[in-house]
């Protein structure tokens, strides 16, 4: 909040400064135990970690200080592995929505916890932020006794309750962003300054009916599940349908989730995505388990809340999946004790990954020893097979004989369609407006970083150019303009060639387009085509006099 205020002022020193304080979150968040986590005097971190004590956390836990990082849930998101696993986290986080200092979950009664329902909102779920918000407001505040949860502290949980009404809120401290959730009632004005009016409309809202089927502002259909101050200072209509299904695709887009803010480090890599859990709900044996509650197949449901975990102290200790057809196996994630909030000295020591495609012969995949971590993640070349095995020689890390499996999980399938070849590959491109609007920024896999999340270039020929690495079949081309990054939609870049080569010298143009007004436009190509080199020369970079061409995502799809 700190730098985005010295921004405003225009003072780029004390920005920087404080944008790149702002970013020390990450010196404290262990890849180990997957949470906010203490470091000892010598630097290490001070583990294992009891993930619900208050033990060196002021008001507050590993759990809950883990999602206090409003301004760079991206960042946050990708670090513990993607969106499947954020969300899986959050739900456990819910489990209670008072749960105090000495419990892993949420915790209404103390403001630094107040933003975390829409941090599903921006692992693309915001579905899980109304289903929260709904709760809190019907649980946590009552009209008996104790029913505004905490300490009132200057109307802060007050406010929240206002906001939380209206349909929005603001998730960033020191941004003008409103990540949108709908509103609690049918019709709610807001007199703005000078007269003006915000008009908020949600048509079916009620109790009932807690989650967007769609959205409408000023009349124009997004599926955008967040506005700027901008678009309501002047005042506004928002026009929500509300509806009781949390199925409703309304703001499930990842390209489409609130701004993250990376200025001031080098934020984590994109976390890949592996695809569908083939394991998900399949037939599953294992070893002994601990307890009737604690069988094999609570290992494949999907849920890391109540408990959810295999649990066995009966060597040898195992756990089978039968992924009910032989298909192509590619990685293997297993989630730990750690990511159920539990000791992350119970995080699995030791074990094996077979594969087989009877169930008698298995061939070993991966194999893992010394472990610690609360998630490991295991990719490896494509085997056919039905079964996948975990064999655990070493349960935990502290000397506890029960092996504590929450998620096993399997990726690969048949094959699957086209990827984005140009993520994260190297890119070159025209002199870039900024240093940190380079040509990298286009390639990234983000248009949520903020509005220096992309490649700007003023030159008078501008252009960006990505390497894939080999030759590949190329099939279409997808270009996130400014208007995906939150920008204005008047500087989407209107005309563009996208041009091909094998060699980086000779190039084919695939592709001419003259007229684009989209913040996001596809370009499929009539028949694949063989290139390394993928190529975008701009003509007209937006749709007024502005002459930077701003350009938040280059994807080049092919096989």
């Amino acid at each position: 909040a700190v730098a985005q205020f010295a921004r405003a002022l225009g003072d780029t020193g004390k920005y920087n400064t404080y944008i790149a304080r702002a970013q020390f979150w990450r010196n404290v968040f262990s890849t180990e135990s997957s949470y906010i986590t203490r470091r000892n005097a010598d630097g290490t971190f001070a583990l294992p970690l009891e993930p619900a004590s208050d033990s060196g956390y002021t008001e507050g836990n590993a759990t809950q200080y883990t999602w206090m990082v409003t301004y760079n849930f991206q960042g946050l998101i990708n670090l513990m592995g993607g969106r499947p696993t954020a969300i899986q986290r959050l739900d456990h986080h819910f489990t209670q929505l008072n749960g105090g200092l000495t419990l892993p979950f949420f915790y209404i009664g103390n403001e630094p916890e107040h933003g975390v329902p829409w941090a599903y909102t921006f692992a693309a779920r915001p579905s899980g932020t109304a289903a929260a918000v709904r709760r809190v407001m019907s649980e946590s505040f009552t009209t008996g006794a104790g029913g505004l949860p905490g300490n009132d502290d200057l109307g802060a949980t007050s406010a929240w309750y206002v906001w939380a009404a209206l349909g929005m809120y603001p998730a960033t401290p020191g941004a003008d962003t409103l990540v949108l959730h709908g509103p609690l009632f049918p019709s709610i004005t807001v007199q703005l300054a000078g007269g003006r009016v915000l008009q908020v409309n949600g048509a079916g809202a009620g109790p009932s009916s807690q989650f967007v089927q769609s959205l409408r502002v000023n009349g124009a259909s997004t599926n955008r599940p967040w506005l700027r101050y901008g678009d309501i200072q002047n005042g506004a209509t928002l026009d929500f349908q509300m509806g009781g299904s949390s199925s409703s695709s309304w703001g499930t887009n990842p390209a489409d989730v609130p701004p993250s803010f990376n200025d001031g480090f080098t934020p984590p890599p994109t976390a890949p995505d592996l695809g569908t859990n083939l394991a998900l709900g399949k037939a599953v044996t294992g070893s002994t388990a601990c307890a009737a509650s604690e069988s094999a197949g609570k290992a494949v449901d999907g849920v890391l809340s109540g408990n959810s975990k295999f649990c066995s102290s009966t060597a040898p200790r195992f756990l089978q999946v039968d992924l009910g057809a032989a298909v192509n196996v590619s990685a293997v994630v297993i989630k730990h004790a750690g990511l159920g909030a539990e000791n992350t000295g119970w995080n699995t020591g030791a074990y094996t990954v077979r594969v087989s495609t009877d169930g008698a012969n298995f061939a070993t995949v991966a194999s893992a020893s010394g472990m610690r971590s609360s998630r490991t993640v295991h990719q490896f070349a494509a085997a056919s097979a039905r079964f996948v095995r975990l064999d655990i020689t070493t349960p935990t890390n502290n000397g506890n004989g029960a092996a504590r499996i929450y998620e096993l999980e399997v990726y690969g399938g048949g094959g699957g369609g086209p990827t984005n070849l140009a993520l994260n590959r190297a890119a070159t491109g025209s002199t870039a407006c900024n240093a940190n609007e380079g040509p990298a920024k286009a390639v990234n896999g983000s248009v949520s970083g903020g509005t220096t999340d992309k490649f700007c270039s003023l030159a008078a020929t501008k252009f960006l150019q990505v390497d894939l690495g080999s030759v590949r079949s190329i099939q279409s081309f997808t270009v996130r303009h400014a208007g995906a990054g939150g920008e204005t939609a008047s500087w989407n870049t209107r005309d563009f060639d996208l041009l091909l080569s094998t060699d980086g010298s000779s190039f084919t143009t695939a592709a001419q387009v003259r007229g684009n007004t989209a913040s996001v436009s596809t370009h499929p190509l009539g028949a694949a085509t063989s290139a390394r080199f993928a190529r975008i020369n701009i003509i007209t970079p937006t749709q007024t006099t502005d002459g930077a061409t701003r350009i938040y995502e280059f994807e080049v799809l092919g096989m």
